[in-house]
């Protein structure tokens, strides 16, 4: 008895000194990891390698994911006519317009803001529309991969500001560029969607047989008010950023562009003085309208039959014309005098975002117009939500 009593002893003790040395190796593992994530160097918001924490694959610092409100994704959502959201929808509410097959849908914002997902299918194409209302920042994806459907969600949490979306497996993916940042698909990237961002009143009157996102979402929301109240245009920004620059304004808008590793950002308060940009983005030839009824940038490819377009605009006609044929040519990108006459350059798709969001996922974008990018950090105002009531 008493031998028994002693392997018994022996064994407590055994798996005791066991217990402690997982703990402690798992410990040392943390604490390596964490100290690498203080010395390493982040390229565009991303780590240079997948790590492991916590027992977790991470493509970015996972000490630099915060917790936010998990607001509710549409997976089934209702449509309206244009009479009837007219009723419901202010002529100024900017959202979505997605085109399938001659199909126009248009995705407000007051109702995107809450919930920041759609998972919508029409004419056979499935797709998740989101918008980061803490960025305000709009992309949309094909919502599957490898053959499956991903069903993407809000996560309820930050990283750099953006809300990352997590998908039916559990993988964390950042709204703004579409990676997976954490998960079984770490590292991979979502297909993107062409969009429009248009307001409602433009939209209504362009396609009149469209269709709206309702109102009627199943929730009870004040799809009237914006849900952080008037953060759009306070200076507050509610969680860190791990990379600044007082290059511009921490919220001012831009259209983000990335093509082959390349980024640049279209700034609005810009383009409004200048209303046309002749880039170079990942070596390909990149020209920007300003549309100043919606205040936004759109751009083209600026090579058309061989032949690459600089374009100038003209401030006395206040007309756009291309300095090698000398045609006339509108916002959408399309001839309508001149030689080149109904010709249409190809649409590049961008991103709309706060210039935050942008470039601390873009750190090395250029701005157009802005010769030197002045990389000096600034601390970022961090508050709550409950601040800014």
């Amino acid at each position: 008895m008493k031998k028994q009593h002693q392997q018994i002893i022996i064994s407590v003790i055994i798996f005791v000194v066991a217990l402690a040395a997982l703990f402690g190796i798992r410990a040392w593992r943390m604490a390596s990891v964490e100290s690498y994530l203080e010395t390493a160097e982040l390229d565009n918001g991303l780590l240079p390698e997948v790590i492991s924490y916590d027992g977790e694959k991470y493509l970015v610092p996972p000490t630099d994911i915060y917790d936010s409100a998990e607001l509710p994704a549409l997976t089934d959502p209702k449509f309206d006519d244009v009479y009837t959201a007219d009723s419901y929808l202010a002529d100024d509410v900017l959202g979505i317009d997605i085109e399938i097959n001659g199909e126009h849908r248009f995705y407000s914002y007051q109702i995107l803001n809450w919930h920041e997902v759609v998972n919508d299918s029409f004419n056979g194409v499935d797709l998740a529309i989101t918008h980061c209302a803490l960025c305000k920042s709009s992309a949309v994806y094909e919502a599957e991969l490898d053959g499956k459907d991903l069903e993407l969600a809000n996560s309820g949490k930050i990283y750099n500001n953006n809300q990352l979306l997590e998908s039916k497996d559990g993988s964390l993916w950042l709204q703004l560029r579409g990676t997976a940042i954490s998960g079984k698909h770490v590292g991979e990237q979502l297909t993107e969607y062409p969009f429009q961002v248009m307001s409602w009143d433009i939209w209504s009157e362009q396609y009149p047989d469209g269709y709206a996102l309702s109102s009627d979402t199943g929730f009870v929301r004040d799809y009237g008010m914006h849900p952080y109240q008037n953060y759009d245009n306070a200076t507050i920004i509610y969680y860190p950023v791990s990379q600044t620059t007082n290059m511009l304004g921490t919220k001012w808008a831009v259209e983000g562009l990335e093509i082959n590793g390349d980024a640049i950002a279209f700034a609005d308060q810009i383009m409004l003085g200048k209303m046309v940009a002749n880039e170079v983005v990942g070596g390909i030839n990149i020209v920007g309208f300003y549309y100043e009824a919606l205040g936004t940038t759109l751009a083209y490819l600026a090579d058309v039959n061989d032949q690459t377009l600089t374009f100038t605009y003209d401030w006395t006609a206040k007309t756009m014309t291309d300095d090698q044929t000398g045609s006339l040519w509108d916002v959408s990108g399309r001839a309508i005098d001149g030689e080149l006459a109904g010709t249409q350059l190809s649409r590049v798709q961008t991103k709309p975002s706060f210039w935050m969001c942008w470039y601390a996922q873009y750190t090395d974008s250029a701005v157009a117009f802005v010769e030197v990018i002045d990389t000096s950090d600034i601390e970022p105002e961090e508050t709550t939500p409950e601040d800014a009531e």
